[in-house]
């Protein structure tokens, strides 16, 4: 007689070909070896966590005895849990940053992160690392984060049992405007047209409005009357246009139109975000005259 036994609990699972426990996922079969000796295959469908274990070939005819010991591994799973429901985590210029992955499975998964860009991974202040991966033990931290840092990063688990999985982290950070513009003085025809170019950083993206020495605030779209000899017409005096560079940068632009003696004036390209504001000038001359 041969019986399969859970050495665990001490309970009985099958004698002989006879399966005598409850567990509808146990499956007994004997067949003979090549040789000719008789086989009795333990099978457990569908095998869970809980399985793992000792179990026993007992023969009771020569009280002869062989130990199993069946070790379950499991896929990593990277839990619901890691920062919020979004993953994003939004920080301030120069505040600790820290991006949590929590993973389960067997044996216990490792945990590396990687950016997606592929950038080099800053660890703190003064060095990166030497690859676009760093391992952790399961958060990312910086002491002081920068723009630079931010982006979308990918928390990766493995622990050897196929497939390995990753979740996207993306981390924000916020930091005020910063204005700059290619000619702080520029010369101009009278009767041309002219644009006026800044470049404005920040995030969350400042928004950008024009302002005329006066404290005139400029609207696109805005129509006046010019005198050419006899005749009065109407035009278009300014037009804004902004150009996404990315989700921290833009081209903010201002076209004047038919520029009149009296548009020889200082424009203030304003940037304002939930950080800060500020601006840059930008002063027009009459190019003719400064020649005469």
């Amino acid at each position: 007689m041969v019986a399969w036994i859970d050495a665990r609990h001490g309970v009985v699972m099958s004698v002989d070909e006879e399966v005598v426990t409850s567990n509808p996922r146990v499956r007994v079969r004997h067949s003979l070896t090549l040789q000719g000796a008789d086989s009795w295959l333990l099978t457990i469908r569908h095998v869970t966590h809980h399985d793992q274990g000792t179990y026993m070939c007992q023969l009771n005819t020569k009280q002869l005895r062989r130990h199993y010991h069946l070790i379950v591994v499991v896929p990593p799973v990277i839990s619901d849990g890691t920062n919020n429901e979004t993953g994003d985590l939004e920080v301030s210029e120069g505040a600790p940053a820290r991006l949590s992955c929590e993973a389960t499975g067997v044996p216990q998964p490792t945990i590396t992160w990687r950016r997606e860009d592929h950038n080099l991974i800053r660890v703190d202040d003064d060095k990166e690392e030497a690859a676009s991966s760093h391992d952790t033990g399961g958060a990312l931290v910086w002491d002081r984060v920068s723009r630079e840092d931010a982006g979308a990063y990918l928390c990766i688990a493995k622990n050897g049992v196929p497939p390995s999985v990753s979740k996207r982290v993306k981390l924000l950070v916020r930091f005020p405007p910063e204005v700059t513009t290619p000619d702080s003085l520029l010369g101009v025809p009278l009767g041309s047209n002219v644009t006026l170019t800044c470049r404005v950083l920040g995030f969350p993206l400042p928004g950008v409005h024009w302002v005329r020495d006066g404290a005139e605030l400029i609207h696109t779209q805005t129509y006046r009357y010019h005198l050419r000899g006899q005749r009065i017409i109407q035009v278009e005096k300014f037009r804004t246009l902004e150009s996404l560079v990315s989700n921290t940068e833009k081209l903010a632009m201002l076209t004047v139109r038919d520029i009149q003696a009296s548009d020889i004036t200082g424009y203030r390209c304003r940037a304002n975000n939930s950080q800060d504001h500020v601006e840059a000038r930008i002063t027009l001359y009459d190019r003719l005259r400064s020649y005469s």
